[in-house]
């Protein structure tokens, strides 16, 4: 064989290793995608997609409404041996003139309240941490109801296919309060085929245990459950177990999830613990990869386009290579 020959060949095999590596890439069942501040987002190959973000916290007290844009804030990023966590210290203050507050507003602020909103002037230091994980519990698989449809379905193989989502929330207050309410406010996104799934109040059950959830279904298929976002009735704050609310709105874009936790606050540290989880039914995600994009979300058509490029790029360096010093090798002779 000739050199010439010998040098296509090469070149061949190193484009062959490029696509390789891209379908290997698009064909992986699924994968997970975390953001700079806390969200996941579940990629699945049959084009479901599934996302859940941390918008921002709210602390109102009877005279007092501040709060804070995660988003907006610096997150310490960390893969440690109990998943994936992020860190953030920052200031709750005055929801004047920001999304937040137009937010509250809008979707939860009494009448009374209003001009709250524009005139606290309080600070509230706060730290916050989220760390999403594996599901490690011993729940095998959930039964779903949806009361108002009258309708059920199960999700099965919950350890292979849910991801935890645990947040904990420490902050200090200067007096004690009889009874203070926090907003955390997160952003649901599900879509199929580029087609958006619809939101249903849902409760879970396992085992004789209750569970509240959101369902993420497809509109045009009966007891289509998608994902489901479920948690446990129950919070932490300083110890003990309080029982949170939860409601979903519609905004213009995004499904919004706002849980209410009301506690008394005692003077110093106070701290709010909660669990939820996010179950992607029919598939696992046990060998799923996770990636941290520093950048916000990735383009992965355009990747997979520069990595073409990048192979036949690379293929044809070699291949040009090979054919000069060919040429010159004839030379020579």
């Amino acid at each position: 064989m000739s050199k010439f020959a010998v040098a296509i060949a090469v070149s061949i095999l190193l484009i062959l290793v490029v696509f390789s590596q891209i379908a290997n890439a698009s064909d992986s069942e699924s994968d997970i995608t975390l953001a700079k501040s806390p969200q996941i987002t579940i990629n699945v190959s049959n084009n479901i997609s599934i996302n859940v973000s941390y918008f921002g916290m709210i602390l109102t007290t009877n005279n007092t409404v501040i709060g804070v844009n995660f988003e907006q804030q610096t997150w310490n990023f960390q893969n440690t041996s109990s998943g994936y966590s992020y860190e953030s210290s920052f200031l709750m203050g005055s929801l004047k003139d920001t999304d937040l507050g137009d937010f509250f507003s809008k979707y939860i602020v009494s009448n009374e309240k209003q001009d709250q909103v524009s005139s606290s002037n309080y600070t509230v230091g706060v730290n916050a941490y989220v760390n999403f994980s594996k599901y490690t519990g011993t729940i095998s698989s959930l039964l779903v109801k949806n009361s108002t449809l009258n309708t059920a379905c199960s999700i099965n193989q919950i350890p292979s296919s849910t991801i935890k989502t645990s947040l904990s929330i420490d902050f200090t207050l200067p007096v004690a309060l009889s009874e203070y309410n926090i907003y955390l406010i997160q952003v649901l996104r599900g879509s199929e085929d580029s087609t958006g799934l619809v939101y249903e109040n849902v409760s879970a059950t396992s085992n004789n245990a209750t569970y509240s959830g959101i369902a993420m279904q497809n509109l045009n298929a009966n007891n289509s459950t998608k994902a489901l976002y479920w948690w446990s009735n129950n919070f932490l704050h300083n110890g003990l177990t309080g029982t949170d609310k939860a409601s979903i709105f519609q905004g213009e874009e995004n499904e919004y999830l706002v849980y209410n936790f009301t506690a008394a606050g005692k003077q110093g540290k106070n701290v709010i613990l909660q669990d939820p989880f996010l179950s992607v039914n029919g598939i696992s995600i046990i060998g799923s990869k996770i990636t941290h994009v520093i950048q916000g979300a990735v383009n992965y058509f355009l990747q997979h386009i520069i990595f073409t490029l990048s192979g036949f790029v690379i293929g044809a360096a070699v291949l040009l290579s090979f054919f000069v010093r060919h040429l010159k090798g004839r030379i020579k002779i």
